[in-house]
């Protein structure tokens, strides 16, 4: 990845067999080169194997200015408070991401993202229409351009 440092967009999946391989790809084999693409405007990691620690979170949302699309799914994330740092994040995908176990739910969690305009959340939390209506509120008042239109979660029915 050293010699793609104008990347504007970059997919990483780690597929579920490769946690048996002899040498499983971890966060710590990518994130060094990752973060010297500077030019990133869409970053997806995927795949249950990978985390993120607060400090990784913390350079992804410091060293890529220009990142306005992140989605991440299945990874565990030990906070979501870092994306604060990526002022340009307009659209952010939590898909079946695990948190510490006092964070059972990112719309409590996530910091105010003022460019955010999209965000789709699909988790285990398995909360209703009525559950979740006060965390939407919450969640709009800190991310004023965020639609109700433009924010995907599943629901319990």
């Amino acid at each position: 990845m050293a010699d793609f440092q104008q990347l504007q967009s970059i997919r990483l999946v780690v597929h579920p067999d490769d946690d048996e391989s002899d040498a499983p790809l971890r966060t710590e084999h990518f994130l060094p080169w990752l973060l010297r693409c500077a030019q990133l405007t869409s970053v997806v990691l995927a795949g249950a194997a990978l985390s993120l620690s607060t400090a990784q979170l913390e350079s992804i949302a410091a060293s890529l200015p220009q990142l306005a699309t992140l989605v991440m799914s299945s990874l565990h994330i030990e906070s979501s408070q870092p994306l604060d740092a990526a002022t340009k994040l307009a659209t952010l995908h939590l898909l079946l991401c695990r948190g510490p176990p006092d964070v059972a739910d990112f719309r409590r969690s996530l910091p105010p993202l003022p460019s955010l305009t999209a965000l789709e959340i699909h988790d285990d939390c398995r909360l209703t229409a009525e559950q979740v209506a006060p965390l939407n509120a919450a969640l709009h008042a800190r991310m004023p351009r965020l639609t109700p239109s433009r924010l995907s979660q599943n629901l319990c029915t």
